[in-house]
């Protein structure tokens, strides 16, 4: 077998090739964009017209995806058509569908806590949201993500690494940065007392949230804010301002002011007796 560069215009999709048909290179064409470098070789086969005489084009059974995502940089005129393509060369054409499906189904993907790990490490050495999140083809709050999860206690990241601990779980304990605090949200709650909402519940000490809270919807955050209030941060929550209440008091004050300004409507009406509770005596 020998390795060449090839030209990326002297190379086809081989009918051998195990993905065929439209496929999400979206990834690929990310990190190309972010680092212009075909990291793995392609595997080709050379092709050979009806007589058995070569066509000088090259048949990728092996790199489907990268080959695609190469062709989109040149439709998007950041490559040239004759950009190089590390190439493994196959002599035995009867090999090639073989090694397109060991490509595609011998594979493991690595543990996401890995994945969450490798993110901080490219954080500490000094990469922004933004460039990790180009290099590898994810959004920017899935990187943020990944780097709060990365930071949770190592006792609890150890357990979410051996599989005794669930994802949404070790979501729940990024609510809080204190690591003696979300130790003790697991290990001094019964098991059957460590559901995700538990442990938000915990780390939070009942704050209000940001999503289901009548008073939170009641005031809005925009003037819960104005007035000096704090919001815990939920990245895991099912909305952009996802989170918990830092001053309940402050939220109550400023429902009862709101309130008062309605029941002061009332009172023009006519009525004799008004008051306002922000929960039912």
């Amino acid at each position: 077998m020998s390795f060449v560069e090839i030209p990326l215009n002297k190379l086809k999709l081989s009918p051998a090739n195990m993905r065929q048909g439209d496929v999400d290179c979206s990834d690929l064409i990310a990190s190309f964009r972010a680092r212009p470098v075909v990291l793995h070789n392609l595997r080709v086969t050379a092709e050979a017209a009806e007589g058995g005489k070569p066509t000088g084009f090259y048949l990728v059974h092996v790199g489907g995806r990268r080959f695609r995502a190469a062709n989109a940089m040149v439709e998007m005129k950041l490559w040239k058509k004759t950009h190089p393509m590390p190439c493994a060369i196959c002599e035995d054409e009867a090999e090639a569908l073989a090694e397109s499906i060991a490509e595609n189904v011998l594979r493991l993907d690595p543990h996401p806590a890995q994945r969450f790990k490798a993110f901080k490490a490219l954080a500490d050495q000094g990469k922004s949201v933004a460039e990790i999140a180009a290099l590898y083809g994810r959004t920017e709050i899935q990187v943020r993500r990944s780097l709060k999860l990365a930071v949770v206690s190592p006792r609890l990241f150890e357990l979410y690494e051996r599989d005794e601990m669930k994802f949404d779980q070790l979501s729940a304990f990024t609510v809080s940065d204190d690591h003696a605090a979300q130790e003790a949200a697991w290990f001094d709650a019964p098991p059957h007392s460590r559901w995700a909402h538990e442990i938000k519940r915990r780390l939070t000490r009942g704050q209000p949230s940001t999503e289901v809270d009548p008073l939170a919807k009641f005031v809005g955050l925009d003037a819960y804010r104005e007035a000096g209030g704090t919001v815990i941060p939920d990245l895991f929550g099912d909305k952009d301002d996802s989170g918990f209440i830092g001053d309940a008091a402050l939220l109550e004050r400023l429902a009862e002011d709101r309130l008062g300004g309605l029941a002061a409507d009332v009172r023009a009406e006519g009525w004799t007796w008004v008051e306002v509770s922000v929960s039912l005596p």
